[in-house]
């Protein structure tokens, strides 16, 4: 519990550290190797933590696992953020625009 309590923090800190003494221009900031692993590493928590706290917590209650629809409602919903989310990413890489600030 303490090191998922400090990686917050610390994902904060590395990612300021990266920000501030990394390239950050738009030509190389894909290309920095430093940037790629942190945006990699905070990517990976935020799923992790994302699909075993809140979504893991939700569909082990009792009126879900009771109610088959309500699974099935739940995880429609999961699909359709999941898409959304593509869908805003392939629509910036697309179109070559994404504001960062």
């Amino acid at each position: 519990m303490a090191l998922t309590t400090l990686s917050v923090p610390m994902g904060v800190l590395a990612g300021l550290l990266v920000s501030v003494y990394g390239e950050t221009s738009h030509e190389t900031a894909a290309s920095h190797p430093a940037l790629a692993i942190v945006q990699c590493l905070a990517g990976g928590l935020l799923l992790y933590t994302t699909l075993t706290s809140l979504v893991g917590e939700d569909v082990k209650r009792a009126d879900v696992l009771d109610d088959w629809r309500k699974r099935a409602a739940m995880g429609l919903a999961f699909l359709a953020g999941m898409a959304a989310m593509s869908a805003v990413a392939a629509g910036e890489a697309f179109t070559g625009v994404h504001d960062s600030h």
